[in-house]
């Protein structure tokens, strides 16, 4: 499979993650055709288990609607871990703007 920066989970701009999500095609090309499905639940499983516990406390910004979301979501009716972000749409970390006025803060101190 191929990974890029549209390789997304839907509504990672929304602030209420979708309960539903529906994929209708209505022409199938006889090859090709660009869209894949992944099951990101299996993602999240196959990942080491220090990856997941890492990645199990990060979070997500959107880009365009500042919409935050955390990177591993449970399922509500299962309990799964799943992996819920957009490659092309994640902005920056939550963290990461207090991180960087902390460097700084620091830096003048010096």
């Amino acid at each position: 499979m191929r990974v890029g920066p549209q390789w997304h989970a839907d509504g990672s701009f929304e602030r209420r993650v979708f309960s539903h999500v529906l994929f209708h095609a209505q022409a199938v090309p006889r090859v090709g055709g660009g869209t894949e499905m992944s099951h990101l639940a299996a993602a999240f499983d196959a990942l080491p288990a220090a990856q997941r516990e890492a990645w199990s406390r990060l979070a997500t910004v959107n880009a365009y609607s500042g919409a935050v979301h955390p990177l591993v979501h449970l399922h509500p009716r299962t309990g799964h871990r799943t992996l819920f972000v957009h490659l092309g749409q994640t902005g920056r970390r939550p963290r990461e703007k207090r991180e960087k006025k902390e460097r700084e803060k620091g830096a003048r101190a010096r």
